[in-house]
C-alpha cells in the first residue's frame, strides 16, 4: 500500500498577501496594517528554494557527476495571476510603475515601491501549516488581460533580494497575520473592457473579443558583493516597453487600423474597464501607437478575426502611456 501525505495542503485556504514596503531592507511584519492586502490569486508561485549549481561549474567542485553541488545565491523569482480589482492594480502598478497620485500612475526611473510577498498556507486559525515571506521584491513584468466572459486578469512576474525562513502559523513570531482575509471582490469584469481608437478625435470604439496589454520594466539581476545579497533593479536602457495586442471582428473599424499600418501612422488607443460596486474607472492610453496585423482572409464559411500586436511610442507632447484608476 502506497505511503499516505501528513498535513496535506489545500490551495483553497491559501492565501498570498502583498505589503507594500517604506524602504528596501524593511521587510513588513504586520500584515494587518494597511501598507497589506490579500489580492484575489488566481495562481501564485512563492520562490523559496534554493538553486543549485551544476557539477564541476566552481573551482571547489570535482568534474564529475558525483561531486557536491553548492546552493547558487540567486534573486527569487515567481509569477502571481490577480482578478483585477481596484487594490490589485493599486499595489501592482505602484509596485512595477510608481506613485499613485492624483489617480494616477507615475513612471519612476527606479524601483518605486519594494514588496514584501507573504505566503499564509492556511487561515484556518491554530493551523500547524508555514508561513514565509519573500521581500525586497518588486513586480518587473505586468500584462493586463480581458475577454468576453470572466474578469479582467493581471498576470505579474517578481523578482526578490531575500527571503525569511518559514515558520510554524501555530507558533509565529514577530509577525500580525490579518484577521479578515476576505480579498477586495470588486472586480473588474471582463465584458466591461473596451478600446476605442483616437479617443480625443475621431473617438472608434473596437468590437472587442479579448485584449493584452504588457508592461515590461526591464528586469537586471546580478550579485551585489559589497552586501552579500542578490541585486534586483530596473534594467535601463531602453526603458519600459507597453505592448497591446487584440483581436476583434474585422469591420470597417479594423480597417481603418489596417490602412494606418500601410501607410505607416500612429494613433492614441485607450483601454478602460470599470468595475461595478463601488463604480472604478480603470484606464490605460497609450500614444503613437503602431500595429502589425495577422493575415486576413477566411477559415471555412467564417471570416478570420482581425487579430494585432502593437507598442506605444513617445508623442510629440512626450507621453508614451498614462495609467489611471479613478
Amino acid at each position: 500500500m502506497p505511503a499516505l501525505p501528513s498535513n496535506v495542503r489545500a490551495g483553497r485556504v491559501a492565501a498570498l498577501l502583498l505589503a507594500l514596503q517604506t524602504a528596501k531592507g524593511t521587510p513588513i511584519s504586520d500584515f494587518s496594517s494597511s501598507v497589506a492586502v490579500r489580492p484575489w490569486t488566481l495562481d501564485a508561485e512563492v520562490d523559496l528554494a534554493a538553486l543549485k549549481s551544476d557539477a564541476g561549474g566552481f573551482m571547489t567542485e570535482a568534474k564529475m557527476p558525483t561531486a557536491a553541488r553548492h546552493s547558487v545565491p540567486e534573486a527569487a523569482e515567481g509569477g502571481i495571476s490577480v482578478e483585477a480589482t481596484p487594490a490589485s492594480v493599486e499595489w501592482l502598478f505602484r509596485s512595477n510603475w510608481g506613485e499613485y497620485a492624483g489617480f494616477e500612475f507615475q513612471l519612476d526611473t527606479q524601483v518605486p515601491e519594494w514588496l514584501t510577498i507573504g505566503w499564509v498556507e492556511s487561515i484556518a486559525a491554530g493551523s500547524t501549516q508555514k508561513f514565509t515571506r519573500i521581500y525586497d521584491a518588486w513586480c518587473h513584468r505586468l500584462r493586463v488581460s480581458a475577454g468576453l466572459v470572466g474578469p479582467v486578469r493581471i498576470d505579474a512576474s517578481y523578482a526578490a533580494e531575500q527571503d525569511s525562513d518559514p515558520q510554524d502559523l501555530d507558533a509565529l513570531s514577530g509577525i500580525t497575520l490579518p484577521g479578515d482575509y476576505t480579498p477586495d471582490q470588486n472586480v473588474f469584469p471582463g465584458r466591461t473592457a473596451r478600446l476605442w481608437k483616437d479617443p480625443y478625435g475621431d473617438n472608434v470604439e473596437l468590437s472587442l473579443h479579448g485584449i493584452e496589454i504588457a508592461f515590461d520594466q526591464g528586469l537586471h539581476t546580478d550579485w551585489d558583493m559589497m552586501r552579500g545579497l542578490p541585486l534586483v533593479a530596473k534594467r535601463g536602457f531602453p526603458g519600459p516597453t507597453v505592448d497591446i495586442s487584440f483581436e476583434a471582428h474585422v469591420g470597417d473599424e479594423t480597417w481603418e487600423i489596417l490602412d494606418a499600418n500601410r501607410a505607416g501612422t500612429k494613433a492614441h488607443y485607450r483601454f478602460l474597464a470599470t468595475s461595478l460596486s463601488p463604480v472604478r474607472r480603470f484606464q490605460i492610453d497609450l500614444y503613437d501607437v503602431d500595429f502589425e496585423i495577422e493575415p486576413l482572409g477566411h477559415v471555412g464559411q467564417g471570416y478570420r478575426k482581425f487579430r494585432a500586436a502593437g507598442r506605444a511610442h513617445l508623442d510629440s507632447s512626450g507621453r508614451f502611456v498614462t495609467i489611471t484608476l479613478i
